[in-house]
């Protein structure tokens, strides 16, 4: 006999009041690990609830009542949260004991279901969703950046940066936003004192390539950085070639002056 279930992860604001949600919720239902918090709904249903710092949450037997329900919850707790949630993930969970573990393109095979290894793919499922919430917002930034350093190569467009700046204005939040998350890209304990649980961490991870959309997204940072760099390099350089026809502006009428007196 087979269980078919789906766990579904969905971006849902921007910060969650974590230890609001954690003090209120752990006297309605049973904590089944802390960091990141899981909460067992109902265990005999396999209805568990993920909830991340970074405003990412994962539903186990995820049903469109369940999920409702869940949100209208948590919607005291929720900092800047979003209207559409569009972004979102799910995976179709098979519980069969007569087949061992296996990561396949749409679905996950598991031989038992325990909650433990719900954990583990509602916490991949929630860093892929929130990884790919970063994406989204780093992509425009670049190309704005890139505009507006477009835009140095005219003389006179150095001294209109107000647009450039509230473009690093942005990405240094998002950054800073980024770092306060790191645990976006960590690896849960449990994961490491499990062999079992340790395989198939490893194996949903490099499904859904963390690992290296993690590196891609730093080098956009670093990308950033780097032509943050180079705009303000052109800045004091224009303003510096700016200053100096000042001066030089300056020194002939003074000359012509002279010969005006004279």
């Amino acid at each position: 006999m087979t269980i078919n279930f789906k766990i579904k992860a969905i971006e849902i604001s921007q910060t969650i009041d974590f230890r609001g949600i954690f003090e209120k919720m752990k006297k309605e239902f049973s904590v089944a690990w802390t960091d990141p918090l899981m909460l067992a709904l109902n265990a005999h249903n396999m209805e568990y609830l993920i909830i991340t710092r970074y405003g990412v949450i994962a539903l186990t037997n995820a049903t469109p009542a369940l999920e409702k329900r869940v949100l209208s919850f948590l919607k005291p707790f929720l900092k800047k949260p979003f209207a559409s949630r569009t972004n979102y993930d799910e995976v179709e969970i098979i519980i069969d004991s007569s087949q061992p573990m296996k990561v396949n393109f749409d679905n996950i095979m598991l031989p038992s279901s325990q909650g433990k290894s719900m954990l583990i793919i509602g916490m991949i499922l929630a860093q892929s969703v929130g990884l790919e919430s970063y994406e989204k917002r780093v992509d425009p930034l670049l190309n704005h950046l890139s505009k507006e350093i477009s835009k140095f190569e005219n003389i006179t467009a150095f001294l209109q940066t107000r647009g450039f700046t509230k473009n690093i204005i942005k990405i240094m939040r998002l950054e800073q936003e980024l770092v306060s998350n790191l645990e976006i890209f960590d690896k849960p304990e449990l994961a490491w004192n499990d062999a079992d649980l340790d395989l198939l961490y490893t194996r949903y991870v490099e499904h859904l390539e963390i690992a290296d959309r993690a590196k891609i997204l730093s080098e956009k940072f670093k990308l950033l950085q780097n032509n943050i760099k180079t705009a303000f390099d052109m800045v004091n350089a224009q303003r510096a070639n700016l200053l100096e026809f000042a001066i030089v502006a300056l020194f002939i009428l003074d000359i012509l002056l002279f010969f005006f007196k004279e």
